[in-house]
């Protein structure tokens, strides 16, 4: 089998995936309806209930509010795969060079068992991660499964245009292909 990118690959831009965003969105709309509705006593109106409602009520509608601010706001692509590295705009502003990345994988988070999310691990060496302007609310990691001395940098699929298996098989084959190009040359 052949892992070499397609040639279109050169730069492929990853959006935002509305159609991904909406479902979730409703959803945080649910429970932020819940939530007014028991702070406003619809349930049994004890103060717990009260109480956990007005919780609920507030930060699901801060949720929500980010959610739609980020959806609509959104403009270009978030990730960017060509064959000099990848970049996401949620991450860092950089290009991170394929030379750079010591492992790439895909992490299935799970709680209580059952699946919740999932997204690709970049590793990268502790050195090259602090030339990156890491943005708040990105997540780097010491990861168990990264290669010594390297730091993880989750790369979160959820809300994008590209599948999370195609956007982890085409970054892998670029990965190799850049490998394959530096070996060729060195």
């Amino acid at each position: 089998m052949d892992a070499s990118p397609p040639a279109h690959a050169r730069n492929t831009d990853i959006s935002l995936s509305l159609a991904r965003v909406l479902p979730f969105w409703l959803g945080i709309l649910a429970v932020t309806a819940c939530g007014a509705a028991m702070a406003s006593g619809r349930f049994d109106g004890s103060l717990t209930t009260r109480v956990i409602g007005a919780v609920l009520l507030v930060a699901f509608g801060l949720l929500a509010v980010a959610v739609a601010y980020m959806a609509l706001t959104q403009r270009g692509p978030l990730v960017t795969l060509s064959r000099d590295g990848i970049r996401d705009v949620r991450i860092a502003p950089e290009i991170i060079p394929w030379s750079e990345v010591r492992g790439l994988r895909s992490v299935d988070v799970r709680v209580f068992g059952f699946w919740a999310t999932r997204y690709i691990a970049l590793d990268v060496g502790r050195d090259f991660r602090q030339q990156l302007s890491i943005k708040r609310g990105a997540r780097v990691s010491e990861d168990a499964a990264a290669p010594p001395d390297s730091v993880t940098i989750d790369l979160q699929t959820f809300a994008l245009t590209m599948q999370h298996d195609e956007l982890l098989s085409l970054a892998t084959a670029l990965r190799e292909a850049a490998q394959r190009t530096a070996a060729s040359a060195g």
